[in-house]
């Protein structure tokens, strides 16, 4: 099996989205243009590219692996019944990327995270440096604290649960796929009238060392668990400290209730299921694929040993 590459050429373009630095475009197909619903709503997250200085001074770009690596992400999460942007690669004539679908169900508002903790004392918004590290504010008490009270995802298997208890399941993802960008305009909240729940996780691009070089990607083959031993929270407060490991572990712990049941639900994984989703992607090198592997092997290693 190989995932499909969706053809978006002939899709209506929405918007282009505000925010963030990268080229996406909201998208909708033809015959859904006149519909008020949302559900076809679709972001185009186009292919990114790094850049590797070269002897002499010079630059050179390489392709990253986001759109990729978001693709990858979206299957892992459906292994553990995680809450979720559902994701399928893409291309728009001669450009590649990837498509998220709209998170927010009908008759929702969505608010990101740092906008809802700008109210507690000492956060710092994140919004024009989402890059910062040690994000003084953006800890798990706080966010504990902001969740009280509110539900899982509308619709999803973890409607009922409580929000911090789902919210610590996307924590034990970032853990185990090596995620370092769950700043907090990259986590929300939806509101209906009185109501508040936990948006699904999204924008996962930045995991499985999507933006490593080739030479990078093969030097880390040869020690991945000091590659994963260095995946640190950087975008929380005092990340530099803590290793994503050490942060879902820690929300587990303070989440309760039913939120140790996403760290069964990773040891009960078996190697051959994410492998499985690993040589469906297309394009993806020998060498990356063997290196998520690793990583993903490793990472449920730290979680649940």
């Amino acid at each position: 099996m190989t995932y499909e590459v969706w053809d978006v050429s002939s899709w209506a373009v929405l918007a282009d989205n505000p925010g963030g630095a990268d080229d996406k475009d909201w998208l909708i197909p033809r015959e859904e243009v006149r519909s008020t619903s949302r559900e076809q709503w679709w972001l185009f997250k186009h292919v990114k590219h790094g850049i590797l200085k070269v002897k002499g001074g010079g630059q050179t770009r390489y392709r990253r692996a986001d759109d990729k690596v978001e693709r990858i992400a979206c299957e892992l999460a459906r292994l553990l019944g995680l809450p979720a942007a559902t994701v399928e690669l893409a291309k728009s004539g001669d450009v590649e990327g990837c498509l998220s679908k709209y998170v927010i169900p009908d008759g929702w508002s969505m608010y990101s995270g740092d906008s809802l903790l700008a109210d507690f004392d000492g956060y710092v918004p994140c919004g024009s440096n989402r890059k910062m590290r040690d994000r003084p504010g953006h800890n798990l008490t706080n966010i504990a604290a902001l969740q009280d009270g509110c539900g899982g995802p509308p619709g999803s298997a973890c409607e009922q649960w409580g929000a911090f208890e789902v919210f610590a399941g996307y924590l034990v993802f970032d853990a185990w796929i090596a995620n370092t960008d769950r700043h907090a305009v990259n986590w929300a909240m939806l509101e209906q009238e009185r109501a508040r729940r936990l948006a699904a996780s999204f924008d996962h691009g930045s995991a499985l060392g999507s933006g490593s070089t080739p030479a990078n990607t093969a030097a880390a083959l040869n020690d991945v668990a000091s590659w994963c031993a260095n995946g640190m929270a950087s975008r929380f407060e005092n990340g530099s400290s803590t290793t994503l490991v050490e942060l879902a572990i820690n929300a587990v712990a303070l989440a309760g209730g039913q939120a140790s049941l996403w760290l069964s639900r990773i040891s009960a994984l078996e190697p051959s299921q994410w492998q499985a989703i690993l040589r469906a992607v297309p394009g993806l090198s020998v060498d990356s694929r063997t290196f998520m592997d690793k990583v993903l092997t490793e990472n449920q290693r730290r979680l649940c040993s």
